[in-house]
């Protein structure tokens, strides 16, 4: 995953710190279809971000569509990617 970071380049940028007892909902712009930043950012550790907010339970949403391929789902899934369906985001932010 770093290789795949420093391809792009997708680099972390921390201003402030996090408390780990909170609940947090980030953005991130610019999306598409494939959100490659997004994904090394929060779906891998490549660019530090356990280190940055150590004690965070990060999970990254994506469409259900992505879901939809026999592959893709199981590495999805493997990465600890859920869908961004409302049930899903709810849940996500009350664990």
């Amino acid at each position: 995953w770093n290789v795949l970071a420093d391809y792009f380049p997708v680099r972390l940028h921390k201003s402030c710190d996090l408390d780990p007892a909170g609940n947090y909902l980030f953005g991130y712009h610019p999306h598409g279809i494939i959100g490659v930043g997004a994904f090394i950012t929060f779906a891998t550790n490549a660019t530090g971000f356990e280190q940055a907010f150590p004690g965070l339970d990060l999970r990254l949403l994506t469409l259900t569509p992505n879901f939809y391929l026999p592959f893709s789902r199981e590495v999805l899934m493997a990465l600890g990617i859920n869908s961004v369906t409302r049930q899903s985001v709810q849940r996500n932010l009350t664990r």
